[in-house]
């Protein structure tokens, strides 16, 4: 604790000011009649040597300046002591109020909470790489195949794949066997004829189709696997994160709390500090305290 301060004796933060404002004073009117000081007197007359007139007396008492000097010297060495002790004690209480969680964990030697990391997303490239090698080039085969048959033999609105298109062409050309371009002398007739059956082509369509889906089936179903994969450790870790964030809360709240109630009974025992009155100033203290009684 501070050297200014102790919890018994002394005198309070109001007394230790009013007492300092009027060692102030009086040191002040000390200082007026030490600058008014003078050691000669001053007679003054008119030069016939008519209506002789005493205007100023010099201080005869030589003493008195010594005791003017101590008696300032003293006054402000008191209200030195008080305003430091004043400010002493207004440090503690802007300390207290600059106390934070932290510095209270510290304080009381306790580990600081730690509030939890935001949990990195899980997603399907990491399953991908946690598998063996006979998975991952599964998956890698089941990607190549869908795709290599989906292009050829698949249909859609936008395209059509070169067996679908070669399919529904035989059905055309099945359907209308010849074509005449020109006219005259350079018309030319187009005859076309199927190189196999329809039944055959629809048979290795259909085929085809059904190996299609089945390595779309297989791909979706390691996709809807590695899918699933992916939500269930995600939900784990946020269920584990937000638990972990609820007890961190709780802590830091119950740290705040106490970190309050620390602060109430610190200001309560701040505020019972007095400022010491050391014994070389109990002389000037008294002086002081006299003038008090006498206004």
């Amino acid at each position: 604790m501070s050297v200014f301060l102790t919890k018994a004796g002394g005198i309070t933060s109001t007394s230790a000011n009013t007492l300092a404002n009027w060692a102030k004073n009086e040191a002040y009117a000390a200082t007026i009649e030490l600058a008014s000081l003078t050691f000669v007197n001053t007679r003054v007359e008119l030069i016939n040597g008519e209506n002789p007139k005493t205007v100023g007396i010099g201080a005869k008492d030589t003493a008195r300046v010594g005791s003017l000097l101590e008696k300032i010297a003293k006054l402000n060495s008191f209200s030195a002591w008080m305003r430091e002790g004043i400010k002493a004690k207004e440090n503690l209480l802007r300390e207290l109020n600059d106390l934070d969680v932290e510095d209270y964990a510290e304080l009381k030697g306790t580990e600081l909470p730690e509030e939890p990391d935001y949990p990195s997303t899980v997603k399907a490239e990491d399953i991908l790489n946690e598998m063996d090698v006979k998975k991952r080039n599964n998956y890698l085969r089941l990607e190549a195949f869908a795709a290599a048959y989906g292009k050829y033999v698949h249909s859609t609105n936008d395209s059509t794949g070169a067996v679908a298109r070669a399919r529904n062409e035989l059905a055309e050309k099945i359907a209308r066997p010849t074509k005449v371009e020109g006219s005259g002398r350079d018309c030319v007739l187009y005859t076309y004829a199927p190189s196999a059956s329809m039944a055959e082509v629809d048979e290795m369509f259909n085929a085809l189709q059904e190996t299609q889906r089945s390595y779309e089936q297989q791909l979706n179903a390691m996709k809807y696997s590695i899918e699933s994969e992916v939500n269930k450790r995600n939900a784990k870790a946020h269920g584990e994160y937000n638990q972990t964030l609820a007890t961190y809360h709780a802590e830091m709240k119950a740290l705040r709390e106490a970190l309050h109630e620390y602060k109430i009974k610190e200001r309560e025992r701040i505020g019972r500090l007095k400022i010491v009155v050391p014994n070389e100033l109990k002389e000037t203290y008294e002086y002081l305290n006299s003038l008090g009684s006498e206004k």
